[in-house]
């Protein structure tokens, strides 16, 4: 072999074989609701303890926490942002005077490859 046809092969296997392309994250994180449970009842003054826990393959980039009324209509809001493995929220949510309604709480996370995972509870709210 020529000795300018060796040294353009050898470049293009180093080239390839150097420049290997990492693999694609196709996995959502995972959330737990920790509390509140699904169909849990609390009255006016209640405290209610919001606990939630996402875990990724690699990392979770953001987890947003809204409770919702039956409108649709925030009435509490809450977002971290990070980059670990796991990244848990723990906060409370006092129910104001005059709200009945089935609320739903809704827990959107997402990682740092953009994957998403949505979960929800529904609690009554003054029953």
């Amino acid at each position: 072999m020529n000795l300018p046809l060796v040294s353009l092969l050898s470049f293009f296997l180093i080239f390839t074989v150097g420049c290997k392309k990492d693999p694609v994250d196709n996995v959502s994180p995972i959330i737990q609701i920790i509390s509140p449970r699904n169909n849990d009842e609390f009255s006016s003054a209640d405290t209610i303890k919001i606990k939630i826990s996402a875990e990724d393959n690699d990392r979770v980039s953001n987890l947003k926490i809204t409770l919702l009324n039956s409108n649709q209509i925030p009435l509490f809001n809450c977002s971290r942002t990070d980059k670990n493995k796991v990244l848990n929220v723990d906060t409370i949510f006092v129910v104001q005077k005059d709200i009945h309604t089935v609320a739903g709480l809704k827990v959107e996370a997402s990682d740092i490859s953009q994957n998403n995972s949505v979960k929800n509870v529904y609690i009554h709210l003054n029953h």
